[in-house]
Order: C-alpha cells, then structure tokens, then sequence
C-alpha cells in the first residue's frame, strides 16, 4: 500500500511538473514550432502488466534564444515478459504409460497470463518374464510379461532346445572279431532316429600251446584259439634253440683258460648242457688299481716336492712334482729412513727360508717453516712470499695476484641534458686512482629506428616532413627469410639489431639490444607501400591507426600488403640510455650499405 502511494504521489509532481513547463513555453518570446525531443529516460521499469514510465526533454531552441528544455511524461506499450511472479506447478492431466501429461502455472501479479509444460509419458513398468509354452528339441516355446500399471502384454520367442531325447540304444547288427555292427536309438519326442557302428570286439586269445618243441637246432611251433569264436586259430613258429647265443643253449658257468692281468687280456669258455657245444670269449685287461698318491718329498721355498702312486696289483708307479710353496714374509722395517733429498731403504725376510728382500722408499715431504711476505701485491702490481725447508734449507716462492680496484659508487660530476652527454666518475680509496667515463642523453627525447635512409635525405619529395631525423627501412617482401638490420639511436650510436621474417605468407618483426644501460618506453612498427603517407603525418602519430607489435606474427593478405614488392618499414622506440664505449659504435651514414637503401626508397618513391 505504502509503495502504491509513493507511486501516486510521484506521478502527481511529474504531471504537475509537465504542466508548468507547457505553461512557460506558451509565454511572450517563447514560442517555437515542433519539439525536438532529446533520449528517452526510464523513471519506472516495466512489469508483466503494465509498461515503462518514460520521460523525454526538449533540446530545441525558443524564438527568443533561450533553450525549450520541455519535458513530456508517457508510458511505453512494451510490457516485460520477464516480470511475472509464476506460482507452483499444477497437474491438469496426470501421464500414462504412452501419453504424456500437462501441468499449468499462473502469474501471481496477473491471473490471466499462465504457461503449461508437458509431462512425459512414464512408459510400461513389466514384471518379471514367465514360461508359457516350454520348447522342445525340434519347436519354440513363449515366454509372456505384463505391464503392472495398464497390464499391457509382451511377448518372446523361446528358441527351440536342438537337444533330443532318445531312448536305450537296439542293436541292429551284432559287431564279431573281425567286422563291425550297428545298433539305433531313437527320440522320444519327434520320433527322429540316430544310427551308430559298434566297433569290431577283437580276438581274445587264449594262452599259447606248444604243438611242435624247438631244439637248439631246429625250429617248433605253437598256437591259441579265440575265445569268443573257436573256429579262429592262430599258429606261429618258435625259433631254434641253437639260433641265439643268450636264450637258445643251456650254457653253463664261464671256466677261466688264461687269466688277465693289468696289461694284458686273459681268455675263457663255457658248454651248453643240451647240446654240448661250446663257446670261447676274450677277458678285458684289468688296468691298473692305483693306491693313491703319497708324498715322499716335501716342498719348499726353493724346491719342488714329489709325490708317488702304485698299483696294488703289479706294484706299478707313477710320479708327479709338488709345486713350490710361497714365501712367508714378515713386515716390512727400515733400514735408512728417507730424507726429503735421498730415498730410503726397507727390507722383510722369509720364516721358512730365511730369505732377505729389500726395496727403495719414496724420497720425503719437506719440512716447511711458516710463510714470509717478500713484497705485499697493490691494485695493480702482483706480490711474493717464501718459504724455507727447515731439513735441507730448500727455497720456495710464490707469486701472490694485484689485489685489484676497489671501487667506489659512480657520482655524477656533469649533469647530462637532452642534448649534451654528462660526466661521472669512481675511485679506489686504497691507491687512489680515479676513473672518468661519460653518461649520455637521458631526458627520454631518445628515438631508437633501424638503419636506413633518413627523412632528411630524401629532400623535398615529403615536405614538409623532409628535415625530420627518423629513419625508414626499405625491403622486399617476396624474399622468404631472414633480413637483419642494426638499430640506430639519434646521437647515430648502434645499440642492436632488428630481423624481418618472411614466411609463408606470414610476416614477423623482432629486435634485440645489446647495451645494458638502455631502455625503451615504446616501440612499433609500420609498412607502408609508398612513404608518401607521412605528408599528413608525424611519424609517432602512425601508432594509433597503423602501429603493429613487434614479435607479433601478421598475415600479409590481412594487412593487405602485396606479396611481389618492395615495401618500406618504419620501426620506432622512445628510449631512454647512457652511453657505454663498449658496446655503442658510431653509425657510417656515407657507407655503400645506406647508400644502395637510398637508392631502393627513391625507387619506392617513384
């Protein structure tokens, strides 16, 4: 209530306020034809029901010269889509298993203006699948669920088992020895039959029964019948006794002839108790029967020992040497101690054989006194000390290194400006020498450019900016690579390079400085394709509309530079440095170098 009647109040003052400037605009000298209204102001946002409360003002001019400045109060048609309160979400239509459902919500500041939304559908919920026809070996059986919300029915196919179930198997045809059989079963079920063939059983043979006996001369013979059929008989011969000397003859004991010895072989015989027939047969040598090894000399540090082995059958011998035994020093001593000028001697002896060895030892350390300073080293000079052997008064010296300066900060003696270099200087408050060097513009008027044809050299083809110092690189686009330039400060000192690569249609532009006493405050650069481009500008002012960022890779088709010709680079940085001698060198404007870039920017130019 308190917001509708702020609401009221405020559009009360407004009207009241519309009204007062209609009645100013109607008086003497006031007139003017057709208001000119200036933008649209929001006093109050649109809603779901009603639009912006919108106000405008005048900015035409009264005949008297005084501005109108009327204001016009209006509401805006446009309603806000965006402004409705929604309350909660009502089912109109709840789902079902295939269609889907509505739900409708109402503006809670307008109740004629609702949106609904589809419900999905929550589609079958089944059971579980149950058997309703079982399959068999040759058909299908079912299987059925049910939908537990509408009680919809699905089915499947159950396939067929392929498995048949036959009964016991019949033999057709029995199977004997010598032949196979068959026999059938059959399936209970769809009456399909499956034959198959009994193997042959095979003889079954008796024992063997000797019908002819074999002598150690002449052959016999055996059989046996089958027991499954007696009709099938099976004869073989047996071989003749005297046919195999291990199994034929009843050979009795082997009886020694001539008996062997270690070297020499002995000879045997023995009789077949059936026949009488004998056989003779060589006995193996027996070889030696070696004792073992004693020995019978023992080794020593000088001498070899011997050890023998005899046969306990022929007392045979053999020999053999003992190696000899090592020596069994004792420590080392010495004999002559070292000296640091002479070697020494030591010597060790043997305990089994009371030899003597002796060797040389290292001739020794000197024995050095303490330091003596000879000359104390200065910034500049080197100095020297000694030192002296106290066994053999041996003399060394050594050379000690110039202490070097030690300086102090550098102070500034002139201040440099922006057209004059400076002076600074620091000295060694240990000799007192005082080192003078020169500091160079440093008020950040400094411009760096690469090395090319100046403004002022190309005379008066781009007045009025021909007596300017900056410096212009002309190349040519269509070479692929690398091109390399030096950089050129304004006192015309060197202090860097910059590289210009052209690759595949791509254009990069990068620089390095060499002299740690410099820094730059800007830097860009530009191509142009005729240097006459500068008539209506100074060259820093390139950098708002045409300025490119070194290190930055550009397409050539995008900057709209052609890929066929020579083109002109202008690289510019704001600077600040000091001049260092060791690192800047002086730029030769009357080398061949400028001289052949002049005559490419005057081609350029053409």
């Amino acid at each position: 209530m308190r917001k509708a009647t702020l609401k009221k109040i405020l559009f009360a003052v407004l009207i009241l306020a519309a009204v007062m400037a209609c009645a100013c605009a109607g008086a003497e000298g006031t007139e003017h034809t057709g208001h000119t209204w200036g933008p649209s102001q929001i006093l109050q946002p649109a809603t779901c029901t009603q639009g912006a409360y919108m106000m405008h003002q005048c900015t035409g001019t009264l005949a008297n010269g005084q501005p109108c400045g009327q204001v016009e109060y209006y509401y805006d048609t446009t309603l806000d889509p965006n402004a409705h309160s929604w309350g909660e979400w009502t089912v109109t239509k709840a789902p079902t298993c295939t269609e889907n459902g509505t739900q409708v919500r109402i503006c809670l500041l307008n109740g004629h203006h609702s949106e609904s939304l589809p419900i999905p559908a929550t589609g079958h919920s089944f059971g579980d699948w149950r058997r309703a026809v079982e399959p068999s070996c040759v058909s299908t059986g079912m299987d059925v669920r049910y939908c537990t919300v509408c009680n919809l029915q699905e089915t499947r196919t159950v396939p067929a088992t392929g498995v048949h179930t036959y009964g016991a198997w019949v033999v057709i045809k029995p199977a004997t020895c010598e032949q196979s059989g068959t026999q059938q079963r059959t399936c209970s079920v769809c009456q399909t039959p499956e034959t198959q063939i009994i193997p042959a059983i095979n003889h079954s043979w008796g024992a063997w029964t000797t019908t002819v006996a074999a002598t150690c001369s002449t052959a016999g013979q055996r059989t046996r019948v089958c027991a499954n059929d007696a009709s099938h008989v099976q004869t073989e011969p047996i071989p003749a006794l005297g046919q195999s000397s291990t199994t034929g003859h009843s050979w009795g004991a082997w009886t020694e002839i001539t008996p062997a010895s270690c070297l020499s072989g002995g000879l045997q015989t023995r009789t077949c108790s059936a026949c009488g027939r004998s056989e003779t047969q060589q006995i193996p040598a027996l070889g030696h029967a070696w004792g073992g090894w004693q020995v019978i000399q023992t080794p020593s540090c000088n001498e070899v020992g011997l050890e023998r082995n005899t046969c306990t059958r022929c007392n045979e011998t053999q020999e053999r040497t003992i190696a000899m035994t090592s020596h069994s020093w004792t420590n080392w001593t010495v004999r002559v101690a070292g000296t640091c000028q002479d070697t020494g001697t030591e010597e060790r002896t043997c305990r089994n054989c009371g030899l003597v060895e002796q060797r040389y030892t290292p001739v020794g350390n000197h024995v050095w006194n303490p330091w003596v300073m000879e000359k104390e080293p200065t910034c500049t000079e080197p100095g020297s000390r000694y030192r002296v052997c106290s066994v053999c008064n041996t003399r060394e010296i050594e050379v000690i290194p110039a202490l070097g300066h030690i300086w102090t900060d550098w102070i500034t003696v002139i201040e440099p400006t922006d057209e004059a270099t400076g002076l600074e200087q620091h000295m060694c408050p240990v000799c007192g020498t005082v080192e003078t060097r020169q500091i160079g513009v440093v008020g950040g008027t400094s411009t760096m450019c690469a090395f090319g044809p100046r403004l002022v050299d190309m005379g008066d083809a781009i007045a009025p900016t021909s007596n300017k110092w900056y410096m212009f690189t002309p190349f040519d686009v269509s070479m692929s690579g690398t091109q390399t330039y030096e950089l050129v400060v304004d006192n015309k000192y060197i202090v860097g390079s910059l590289t210009i690569m052209v690759h595949n249609g791509n254009i990069t532009v990068n620089y390095k400085v060499d002299s740690p006493y410099l820094r730059v405050d800007l830097e860009f650069f530009t191509i142009l394709d005729s240097i006459s481009l500068l008539n209506g500008y100074e060259p820093e002012e390139l950098v708002a509309e045409y300025g490119l960022q070194p290190g930055r890779s550009y397409n050539m088709a995008q900057l709209n530079i052609p890929y066929d010709s020579e083109l002109v680079l202008y690289f510019c940085s704001r600077v600040t440095y000091t001049y260092d001698p060791a690192t800047m060198t002086a730029l030769n404007y009357g080398s061949s170098i400028h001289q052949a870039q002049l005559g490419a920017m005057l081609a350029i130019m053409d």
